[in-house]
């Protein structure tokens, strides 16, 4: 039996309010006359800009299909672009931020609406954005890239709900001030293999991580105690008493003194004195001559006396 369904690649955007039962919560009537005037103002224009159809609205959220994939993509970026401005002066707490996911895939067209994985998995990819974020398959990524003025952060592989492969997800920075920040490719994931020998030899790294931890912990412990014991002040020393040696004083030599005779007899008993080192040479006794003092007195009295007036012979 042929198919009778039309088919068709399409780029599929998928986008919800971030928070909507909560805000409904808060003021049911307020918050659904909001969306409504936001959607009738900003979203659905800017849909019909970008040559885009609304395919269905339901409750906050819509599904719109893109015959050019650039198409879709300048599509999301004006939304968030233009709802961000108009929401704004708005508290955060009653504030509409969107999420939007786009895929490109291929579709099932049935009475004005699409079925098929490429509207599934703009649905997860919408899911998989944070507020007021856009994510894209890989595959709308190769299709635009270089063709629009903005730059995509890889996010990786991901497995999404009711979808058997992985999906290549990337989000899109239309902010320029992002994209000094934005790698062009994240790390590959590890090989199982090589995993698996990183867990076996995990702990020969860090049994040797702990020793060298233990090693310099030791020498600085040792460093310190050095150190401290270095600026300690050294014992005051005490004088001691040496023991005393006893020195023997050089010989001094001994001169001999030989008297000259004399008539008088000394008081000392040798006429040959050898005095000692320490002896000091007694005073020689002068001779006592006897002085007849009447003679003197006499010859003093014959002398003739002398006038210095009278000239002599």
């Amino acid at each position: 039996m042929a198919d009778v369904y039309h088919r068709q690649l399409a780029a599929i955007l998928a986008a919800d309010v971030v928070g909507y039962s909560r805000l409904m919560d808060q003021d049911e009537i307020r918050t659904f006359t909001r969306l409504k005037n936001t959607l009738r103002a900003i979203v659905e224009p800017t849909i019909l800009r970008n040559s885009g159809l609304l395919i269905n609205k339901f409750g906050d959220g819509l599904l719109v299909e893109f015959a050019s994939v650039i198409d879709a993509v300048r599509c999301a970026i004006d939304i968030q672009t233009h709802v961000a401005r108009a929401e704004s002066d708005t508290p955060e707490v009653s504030r509409f931020t969107f999420r939007i996911g786009i895929n490109l895939g291929d579709v099932i067209h049935d009475n004005n609406d699409i079925f098929g994985d490429g509207v599934n998995i703009a649905a997860r990819l919408q899911t998989l954005a944070q507020p007021g974020e856009i994510c894209v398959s890989g595959a709308v990524r190769d299709a635009v890239l270089g063709k629009l003025d903005v730059e995509f952060l890889n996010r990786g592989e991901q497995l999404v709900k009711n979808i058997s492969t992985p999906v290549r997800v990337f989000a899109v920075c239309f902010d320029p001030a992002q994209w000094v920040t934005v790698p062009e490719e994240p790390a590959p994931l590890p090989d199982p293999a090589k995993r698996a020998a990183a867990y076996t030899t995990a702990p020969v790294f860090v049994g040797m991580a702990v020793a060298v931890i233990a090693t310099l912990a030791f020498l600085a412990i040792g460093y310190a105690t050095f150190q401290g014991a270095s600026q300690r002040p050294l014992p005051a020393i005490t004088a001691q008493s040496s023991p005393r040696v006893p020195v023997k004083a050089p010989a001094i030599p001994v001169h001999k003194t030989v008297a000259a005779p004399s008539s008088i007899e000394s008081n000392v008993s040798s006429p040959i004195a050898t005095p000692t080192a320490n002896a000091v040479p007694a005073a020689k006794s002068r001779p006592q001559i006897p002085v007849d003092v009447d003679a003197v007195t006499s010859a003093s009295n014959a002398m003739p006396s002398h006038d210095d007036s009278t000239p002599s012979p």
